[in-house]
This record gives structure tokens, sequence and C-alpha cells, in this order.
């Protein structure tokens, strides 16, 4: 797995892009963005993912190919 992180802003949220081995060529890099939200209970944490091939889901069952 190879990345760049994209935007890094401090104490708020982290933009990076990455691929594995596994993506195709014509696969394009699949994107991450971790958002963090304080609260009174904590900090909350929103993660987005994008651009992730079809073949490569697992990790919406907590599974990573």
């Amino acid at each position: 797995m190879t990345g760049t992180a994209i935007e890094l802003e401090s104490f708020h949220r982290i933009v990076q892009s990455w691929r594995t081995s596994q993506f195709t060529e014509d696969d394009p890099d699949s994107q991450i963005e971790v958002t963090f939200d304080p609260s009174v209970f904590g900090t909350g944490v929103k993660i987005r993912r994008t651009n992730a091939p079809d073949d490569h889901l697992g990790y919406e069952s907590g599974r990573w190919q």
C-alpha cells in the first residue's frame, strides 16, 4: 500500500490518497477523509472513503483484501 497526504488540518481533518498493489493501472487512487468533531463526550470521528474499486470493498465488513 502506498499513499500521499493531500490535506492536513490540525485537530480537524486528514485527507489521503492511496492504492494497493492489487489495484489495476486503470483504477484511480482511492481517497480517505477523516474528520474530527469535538463534543462534550469526547471527539467524534467520521471516515469517508471514495474511489475504491468495486472488488476492493472488504473494508465495509471489517476485512481488508
